[in-house]
């Protein structure tokens, strides 16, 4: 029986994650695609299911969303085609993630144009696949000198035209927007961006705390890999690191690696933006 059909689905005998708690020897029932319960084995309805899993020894959680995948396994958004980026959505499943947004990079024009041509043909996929339910674009709008791993040579300043190319390039498509709002028209961008929906994001940027203030005036409410990228926290001079831990409008991704971000690092943005401020 397939989830998404018709049928009554059992999974039994995992730990199942809910919210604030896990639940041994748990069992989550679906119904026609629907999940109707998640708890305890004792209080689930005796109803016989159409289907068994048996999830015993295994974690069970709900399906992940992942908000910034560049590639994997040798796939990559900026390089492969509709085909390739087909075969990274078919392999966010073995890590639990069920939908995503492919993520690119920095790239001349007519190269992110491509990519994003290519996310919108890889979108129509009858495979068993994590879903593509947007697109995140990480530049070309960022500071040079926080440019991280993206190729210098093709970042530049804010240009709206272009933008709105890569709106059209896939229509309905764009989500998330990675920008450095104190480039010359940056906070141009954010308010168009926000006009046609899309979540502008604050990353690669060396933005003191006044020029990321304005920038969360103009709509942005998303940052893009917290800490990373951006300046180091000060206890003097205040900057975007500081706005994205202390504004509450922002949710921030962040690598939790143990490389990119210290455990301390992570735990005191953890402390301020709680879980409804971070995105792992």
């Amino acid at each position: 029986m397939n989830a998404k059909g018709r049928g009554r689905l059992a999974i039994v005998g995992g730990t199942v994650v809910v919210r604030d708690h896990a639940i041994e020897n748990g069992v989550i029932l679906i119904e026609d695609g629907r999940i109707t319960f998640a708890g305890p084995s004792t209080g689930a309805r005796p109803e016989p299911a159409s289907a068994i899993i048996d999830a015993t020894g295994q974690l069970v959680l709900p399906g992940l969303i992942d908000t910034h995948v560049h590639g994997s396994h040798g796939d990559d958004v900026m390089f492969s085609d509709a085909q390739g980026i087909r075969r990274i959505s078919r392999a966010q499943l073995r890590y639990g993630t069920t939908s995503y947004l492919p993520s690119t990079v920095s790239a001349h024009h007519e190269d992110l144009l491509r990519a994003l041509e290519a996310c919108v043909e890889a979108a129509d996929d009858t495979e068993p696949a994590a879903e593509i339910i947007g697109v995140h674009v990480e530049g070309p709008f960022i500071n040079k000198n926080r440019k991280g791993a993206q190729p210098v040579e093709t970042i530049r300043d804010p240009d709206l035209d272009q933008c709105l190319e890569y709106l059209r390039a896939a229509p309905g498509l764009v989500k998330i927007m990675t920008l450095a709002p104190e480039l010359p028209g940056g906070l141009e961008l954010i308010r168009l961006l926000i006009e046609h929906g899309v979540v502008a994001s604050l990353g690669h940027s060396e933005a003191d705390y006044e020029t990321a203030l304005a920038a969360i005036e103009a709509g942005a409410t998303h940052a893009t890999h917290l800490y990373n990228a951006m300046p180091a926290l000060h206890h003097r001079q205040p900057n975007l690191t500081t706005a994205c831990l202390n504004e509450p409008t922002i949710r921030a991704e962040i690598v939790l690696d143990g490389i990119h971000v210290a455990p301390e690092m992570a735990r005191l943005a953890a402390k301020i933006k709680g879980r409804e401020g971070l995105i792992l």
